[in-house]
């Protein structure tokens, strides 16, 4: 019998309710607080009240679905490739698999945004991308955001990967 090949390294998407509501729902809260303000300021209870209720539905929603995607997103290193699963689209689930000699670069961010940056520093997340030489990483490449201890992990990615990228 075939032997199956050892993984050497497993990365997963972090589901953490406190990031979500702090970082991801800034935009959403300000957008609510100047509604509900409105609303209070025009002696309109019951619509702030509603409005109190949609907000209270959007985080209940977004964090069911961030919950989803950290558990449909995993990243796994063996000895000559990456193999990739998680959510691309809304409820779209990928695969990809990428040799080494098939990718261009891999890089490790801690946010895009002002506000991200800061959040992801908090709480020790960082984003970890894998650009394919053909294609784009949306087509072709693998990203997983929000991992635990990324510092560590890009160590770990360093002695998996070393200077197999590109070559083979």
């Amino acid at each position: 019998m075939k032997e199956k090949e050892k993984e050497l390294l497993k990365i997963k998407r972090v589901f953490s309710p406190k990031y979500v509501l702090t970082e991801k729902m800034i935009e959403p809260y300000l957008f609510f607080a100047l509604f509900i303000a409105l609303c209070f300021s025009m002696k309109k209870i019951l619509y702030g009240i509603v409005i109190i209720l949609i907000l209270v539905l959007l985080i209940f929603i977004k964090l069911v679905l961030e919950k989803r995607r950290s558990n449909r997103t995993v990243m796994k290193f063996y000895e000559d490739r990456i193999e990739f699963r998680g959510n691309i689209f809304f409820f779209k689930v990928e695969q990809r698999v990428l040799k080494y000699s098939e990718i261009k670069d891999i890089t490790v961010t801690k946010g895009y945004t002002f506000l991200e940056k800061i959040f992801q520093k908090k709480f020790g997340y960082g984003n970890l991308y894998v650009y394919p030489k053909k294609g784009t990483i949306i087509s072709n490449g693998m990203q997983v955001e929000l991992i635990a201890d990324i510092d560590e992990k890009v160590e770990e990615i360093k002695k998996i990967v070393g200077d197999k990228i590109g070559n083979e």
